[in-house]
């Protein structure tokens, strides 16, 4: 049953292990015994914004998610590291939410679109459609750690301070950087763009350093150093994607991933058509029109925000 009044001492055990969890060191990988944690660190937060009905039935289905059959009496965060305007445009208007568990916070992009974050420290991050952060900025810590997507950094460098930023075993040490991670699967990608970073490998030992212009690549295990164009992996932060002679169906791979909008295609003979160009990643609009205007194709925006190409 509901406590209609509850208090922060009804907190059960495994709710407080898993706050906890929150606000310790990160660590690769999720807090181990509390994979859903993060979503009971967004409830927290959203708390601290508003009591509306539609705040209350959020914090109620991540309640669900996480497994918790009651509702407690949310503490305020310790600290708001932006406006709370700012904090009410990313939670509500734009889709994405943003949480504070302690000194960490969650960025979470929306499902459809890419999000933008400014950290504390002046660092700039773009994020993947459905991709999530968790950074902890302050004092002599800055650190991130990838949860999921994709992501470009163009980090304000501290040379007292370097940014790490964690994927699954892949750490990253900033020296002074741009850089582009991609993660689909078992496979990781880190391209820099410009300056220098150090890439550690927690699993297989491996370190070393990359100069701009070269990714690192682990493909399940399999890892090495490669030539890239950097421009071109990281132009979807700037709101537009780069191929050259890519197929239609691989540039939907690509298009789906980043901004969680599908290309969907009429017949096979579509998808297998090549392209050389850029597609616009903010406006399906857009988009739709580079398409039907670079290939024999009709390609129309859906209601659902998708684009459906079919033979012209």
């Amino acid at each position: 049953m509901t406590d209609p009044n509850p208090t922060p001492d009804t907190l059960s055990e495994q709710e407080r292990a898993c706050l906890d969890r929150l606000n310790a060191p990160m660590t690769p990988g999720a807090p181990e015994g509390c994979a859903d944690a993060a979503l009971i660190g967004t409830w927290l937060a959203m708390a601290a914004f508003s009591d509306t009905a539609e705040i209350k039935a959020m914090r109620q289905e991540a309640l669900r998610a996480a497994g918790v059959s009651r509702s407690v009496k949310r503490p305020q965060p310790r600290y708001i590291g932006i406006g709370l305007a700012a904090c009410l445009t990313l939670a509500i208007g734009a889709g994405s939410l943003v949480a504070w568990s302690g000194r960490m916070q969650i960025f979470t992009a929306p499902a459809q679109g890419i999000a933008h974050v400014t950290l504390k420290d002046g660092t700039e991050i773009a994020l993947s459609a459905g991709g999530q952060i968790r950074s902890r900025i302050g004092g002599s810590q800055r650190e991130i750690d990838l949860v999921r997507g994709d992501a470009y950094f163009a980090v304000s460098h501290d040379e007292k301070r370097p940014l790490t930023v964690t994927t699954g075993s892949h750490r990253a040490v900033d020296l002074g950087t741009e850089f582009n991670i991609s993660q689909t699967g078992d496979a990781y990608r880190l391209t820099l763009v410009s300056g220098a970073v150090r890439i550690e490998n927690l699993k297989t030992g491996y370190a070393g350093e990359l100069k701009p212009g070269q990714s690192y690549i682990d493909m399940a295990g399999h890892e090495r150093i490669a030539d890239d164009a950097p421009a071109r992996v990281s132009s979807w932060a700037r709101g537009h994607l780069a191929f050259e002679d890519a197929s239609l169906s691989d540039v939907g791979v690509a298009f789906q991933r980043l901004t969680g909008r599908r290309i969907i295609f009429t017949t096979p003979a579509v998808a297998r058509l090549h392209l050389s160009g850029t597609v616009n990643l903010d406006n399906v609009d857009r988009a739709s029109q580079a398409l039907s205007a670079a290939l024999p194709v009709t390609a129309t925006p859906t209601a659902q925000g998708d684009i459906l190409v079919s033979p012209r």
